[in-house]
């Protein structure tokens, strides 16, 4: 199983350092990986609409602020808690199993219920605002979005890699003051992230063509 702990022993085996045993742990080490880990985390997840990370909410409706001007947008919403990077807006009614179209990708097994990045109904007209706020022309709207994965057996394997060698540079630098480890991890993240990003865009294309079949094969 992989664990916040085991992502940071990872890092710190690649930099040369002690490895922990808990992230509570009275050391060095442990402090900064409490530090940097869920920071590196979540930039990570923000920098793709990764498949394993997003997620499918109705959001609920707010009030437009005194001296807001309600010409702009039809309905005011609040962004999920765990939203990282907001992706469509769709009507929130939509069946899950519709809304297919040939060219959309098909949705990550890992997302429960299964959502598509791009329904045939979902638009990218929205505004995000200060306070967590989302303003959109859609009533009863849902959001589909890139979600903070907090459980990394969630997480792709070459997710994980590009993350523990991201954390490994960071950790290089705060444990070390290794500057040259440090450019050599980044190299590294640089790397493993291209190479994760490269399979998860494979992965919506190898789905996207098996949906096209089978919606010609009907």
């Amino acid at each position: 199983m992989t664990s916040a702990v085991s992502l940071c022993n990872l890092a710190l085996t690649r930099i040369g350092a002690q490895t922990i045993n808990d992230l509570n742990e009275a050391s060095s080490a442990a402090r900064h990986c409490t530090a940097l880990y869920a920071p590196t985390r979540d930039a990570l997840l923000q920098s793709q609409a990764w498949r394993f990370a997003r997620a499918r909410q109705p959001l609920a409706e707010l009030q437009l602020e005194p001296g807001e001007r309600s010409s702009e947008w039809a309905h005011v919403y609040a962004l999920p808690t765990d939203c990282l990077t907001p992706l469509y807006i769709e009507p929130s009614g939509r069946a899950l199993a519709a809304g297919w179209s040939a060219g959309s990708p098909w949705p990550s097994e890992a997302v429960t219920p299964p959502v598509t990045l791009r329904p045939a109904q979902a638009t990218p007209d929205f505004e995000v605002r200060a306070g967590r706020r989302i303003l959109s022309d859609q009533p009863e709207a849902a959001l589909i979005y890139t979600a903070r994965i907090e459980d990394p057996n969630r997480f792709d394997p070459l997710f994980v890699e590009a993350l523990s060698w991201r954390l490994a540079a960071d950790l290089a630098s705060a444990l070390k003051g290794d500057v040259r480890r440090r450019q050599e991890a980044l190299r590294e993240a640089l790397t493993a992230s291209n190479a994760a990003r490269a399979a998860d865009a494979a992965a919506a294309t190898i789905r996207d063509d098996h949906d096209a079949a089978w919606i010609r094969a009907r």
